[in-house]
């Protein structure tokens, strides 16, 4: 979902196209690589061959091999036509032109398609038709429960799934969820040939920041899980830069706190809502 969030967002930014495609029947198309047999279905048992078994020839709904059998011809084909299937997420393709270059995103059977290039786009269709039973959506409005708004800007906020026993600790916590996302995010840009700079992640907890940069033994962070001292591994191995940013200034407080008129006008603006 992250990786479609961003695709989305980044085609709205830029004014990419945004086609949505469906497979039909998808897990139909898998390729069987073993013998597979199943008893014979209620209603077309052969009479006085009761015994018998049918072995498969297709894939079907059911087995346990569909999804994977789908997703492994699914692959294949896209890289016969020339995509190059992303590191940091195998179900994301992408396919570089001399000015341009078209994301495919697979999600089970729902294919989102993004590019400057309408021509392309319809070609990869046309490719995808010939190959499997598609059905063409058109322009992506909505796709997985997300509504597709071109002109307005959208962001969700997750909170977070444990139960933290003081402000420092659910700051220091916040900053490790953020650290991930953005190392993801780093990533994934940078196999779309978007080099970027080592993020910067600001926290107004000076205590979580400390506890991130200095890895001593704290006998009241001693019960904090291993998993989320994760930021200290960022923070050392540079990958990340943990800064300060005073109350005045964070944008985040005109979602967890009231604020004043002037303060949700400066928030509001750092993060590129219009009033």
């Amino acid at each position: 979902m992250s990786t479609i969030r961003l695709v989305t967002g980044n085609g709205g930014c830029r004014n990419l196209h945004l086609e949505q495609l469906d497979v039909k029947t998808a897990f139909f198309h898998g390729d069987l690589e073993e013998d597979l047999y199943m008893i014979q279905p209620e209603g077309f048992i052969v009479q006085g061959q009761e015994n018998l078994v049918c072995k498969l020839r297709k894939s079907l709904y059911g087995l346990k091999q569909a999804p994977r059998q789908w997703y492994k011809k699914f692959d294949n084909f896209m890289h016969r036509i020339g995509f190059k299937r992303c590191e940091v997420d195998h179900c994301c393709y992408v396919k570089f032109f001399d000015n341009s270059y078209m994301i495919l995103l697979l999600y089970v059977d729902d294919m989102l398609i993004v590019g400057s290039d309408i021509e392309e786009i319809n070609n990869l269709k046309k490719q995808l038709s010939k190959q499997f039973t598609m059905k063409d959506l058109g322009a992506t409005k909505q796709i997985l429960g997300m509504r597709i708004i071109r002109d307005k800007a959208n962001s969700t906020f997750a909170s977070q799934k444990i139960v933290t026993l003081s402000t420092t600790e659910a700051e220091y916590v916040a900053a490790t969820e953020v650290g991930k996302e953005m190392i993801w995010l780093h990533g994934f840009l940078d196999e779309l040939g978007k080099k970027q700079e080592m993020g910067i992640l600001h926290s107004d907890s000076q205590s979580a920041i400390f506890l991130a940069k200095k890895s001593a033994f704290h006998s009241k962070s001693k019960h904090i899980q291993t998993k989320y001292h994760f930021s200290r591994y960022l923070v050392e191995d540079k990958l990340v830069i943990l800064e300060k940013i005073c109350g005045s200034k964070n944008p985040v407080d005109m979602l967890t706190k009231g604020v004043t008129i002037e303060k949700l006008k400066l928030c509001a603006t750092s993060i590129g809502l219009l009033a």
